[in-house]
């Protein structure tokens, strides 16, 4: 018994030495990779959705069977931040609604999705609006569609006759009207503490007269080589940024705004907007959903067009790419970051996001009931007498925040005319070529 006990385990010993794939260690080493999860992170730069995303890629985490588990979060300052992470070599894997400059693109830090299928599932103003113009290739995909505009209040609007002006003096004569009849309600409410608020109305107001008349690679190639005079940005007094600044300095002047606008944040402005307290705000439809969430009303809350600024130009209605995701080049797990767009992207997915961020889908096919400005939205959208023109990528050295800054530096009187304003708005961005 002992001697068939001894052959036994000798026989089991060779086993182990002849095949290596006997060996319990090996066996259990096997079974840890098979076990191991791969970690991403994304890096959200959109406070509406934040806790959406995190609700949602809890669900990706429990469904998918890739062993792959995303971890959120979100950062106010996302561009800084993003830009902070590059350089620190900490960068997350996959990046969604921030606002990246030309220089994080032309350092590469981005994956290239030119070629990807998903691309012929999505309206083609996506593919262009996420192409870099300088490479030719695009290294974002935006899952859903956005508009900017005015929010105005629709019963204050028909109880005193008022309808949204196509032009900014019967914009200014609107406003009037309302801060005559409606003293309890600041006509303009502008929530200029957050830079990109002021930016971001300049960037259609103001960058709209040229925008209407320059294709979007016309209108990028324009910024990024500081080509000033196809852009039509000089000091003249009846250029469009001396005028733009004329209209904001008249409009604090009669007092049509709220007298705090450089200190307002973006939540006091909707606060205001969703109780009653302002008539009309500058946004996008991103910030319906919060403020529905403060007003039940939301048949009184309209959507439309920005005023032109100048004779025989369009108005204007913002449009272009939201929810955008990029992939960072210096992952570790690229594949793992293309399976977790793949899923986005399919059609249940996309119509999920889509109503999350209460914005339309850019999966023309999929159908979203978005939100209750979509009637309001599409009209705009569709009228042919308004321009839809789109956000353009700013040069490293003159970001969005900066020229926010510069409308900021306006509103609290450092430019004593217009003028000034402007030829300080050029001197920004020719001072790179001194």
């Amino acid at each position: 018994m002992k001697r068939k006990i001894s052959i036994f385990m000798i026989l089991t010993m060779l086993c182990f030495s002849i095949f290596p794939g006997c060996s319990s260690n090996e066996i259990k080493k096997a079974d840890d990779t098979q076990n191991k999860k791969i970690k991403l992170t994304v890096l959200n730069g959109m406070v509406e959705v934040a806790d959406f995303f995190d609700d949602y890629f809890k669900k990706y985490n429990q469904e998918n069977k890739d062993g792959i588990v995303v971890q959120t979060e979100y950062e106010k300052e996302s561009t800084k931040s993003l830009d902070v992470k590059f350089a620190s070599d900490n960068s997350p894997d996959i990046i969604i609604g921030v606002v990246v400059n030309q220089n994080m693109i032309d350092k590469g830090n981005f994956v290239d999705l030119t070629n990807e299928a998903f691309w012929n599932k999505l309206n083609p103003s996506d593919k262009e609006y996420s192409t870099d113009v300088k490479s030719g290739k695009a290294y974002n995909v935006g899952l859903c569609q956005t508009a900017a505009g005015l929010f105005y209040n629709k019963a204050i609007f028909s109880e005193l006759g008022l309808k949204p002006a196509d032009t900014w003096e019967k914009f200014v004569d609107n406003l009037k009207v309302i801060k005559e009849k409606k003293p309890g309600i600041i006509p303009f409410y502008i929530g200029g503490r957050d830079s990109w608020m002021l930016e971001h109305m300049a960037n259609f107001i103001q960058g709209g007269v040229i925008k209407q008349t320059l294709s979007y690679e016309e209108q990028q190639k324009a910024m990024l080589s500081l080509n000033l005079d196809k852009l039509k940005w000089n000091s003249a007094p009846d250029g469009t940024l001396a005028t733009y600044a004329k209209n904001l300095m008249e409009l604090q002047k009669l007092g049509l705004i709220n007298e705090d606008a450089v200190k307002a944040s973006y939540g006091n402005q909707i606060e205001a907007f969703a109780e009653g307290k302002a008539a009309v705000i500058s946004q996008g439809i991103w910030a319906a959903d919060l403020i529905a969430q403060k007003n039940n009303q939301v048949n009184n809350i309209g959507f439309c067009q920005y005023p032109s600024i100048l004779k025989g130009e369009k108005p204007v209605v913002g449009t272009g790419t939201d929810v955008t995701v990029y992939i960072s080049s210096k992952s570790k797990y690229k594949d793992a970051c293309m399976k977790v767009l793949n899923y986005m992207l399919q059609p249940e997915s996309m119509k999920e996001i889509s109503e999350g961020r209460k914005s339309m889908s850019a999966n023309p096919e999929v159908y979203s009931d978005w939100g209750y400005l979509k009637d309001d939205v599409e009209k705009v959208l569709n009228n042919p007498s308004y321009a839809a023109v789109t956000w353009t990528t700013m040069p490293s050295f003159f970001t969005g925040d900066d020229e926010g800054r510069m409308w900021q530096d306006l509103l609290v009187g450092k430019y004593k005319t217009a003028e000034d304003f402007a030829k300080a708005y050029v001197n920004a961005w020719e001072s790179p070529n001194k």
